[in-house]
């Protein structure tokens, strides 16, 4: 099988239910959760060897990334792709109890530390990108409300991890003084 198909020479590429623009907001959307797939992946094999419970969540994490690009290709519904409640409130246990080894967040931090936290920074930026345009399709378009949560709740996990990580590995929090 050759990995060109040429079908796209055209400007146009496909949905899972039709043919669009490259331009399309569904594959804006589609093409930046790329991005952070590959930021993840970066911080996935850096952590593999640190904490094998952080890695398989994070695994998680990458699978339900690809199921919300489904979602996003999915543009008439005719599959049954879905982020559940589960996987937000699995976010949300990982975030409180990640947070009950963490000093209370008193003041904005810098991001600095090691670079398996660095990594969880840049991944986090890359989330809010992703959420604010799936924000502007949503707006346009029907988009599954659990996307949304997903997005908000995986930069609040990743902003905590990096936390997490710092600390557990001897790293002071730089606060910004302002």
């Amino acid at each position: 099988m050759k990995v060109y198909t040429k079908n796209g020479d055209t400007g146009k590429t496909a949905l899972l239910d039709k043919r669009v623009s490259k331009s399309n907001l569904r594959i804006e959307v589609n093409g930046q959760i790329d991005e952070l797939l590959v930021q993840l992946a970066f911080l996935i094999e850096d952590i593999k060897t640190q904490d094998e419970t952080l890695y398989s969540n994070l695994k998680i994490v990458y699978k339900n990334l690809f199921i919300i690009t489904s979602m996003i290709a999915n543009s008439n519904d005719l599959y049954n792709f879905s982020i559940k409640e589960t996987d937000i409130k699995k976010l949300e246990h990982d975030i409180d109890e990640m947070t009950k080894e963490l000093p209370k967040l008193k003041h904005f931090i810098y991001y600095t530390g090691n670079q398996t936290a660095m990594l969880c920074h840049q991944a986090r930026a890359k989330v809010r990108t992703v959420e604010r345009h799936v924000v502007k399709l949503y707006e346009e378009e029907p988009v599954h409300h659990h996307i949304l949560i997903y997005l908000n709740r995986l930069s609040d996990y990743l902003y905590t991890l990096a936390r997490f990580i710092n600390i557990n590995s001897g790293n002071e929090e730089d606060r910004l003084k302002i």
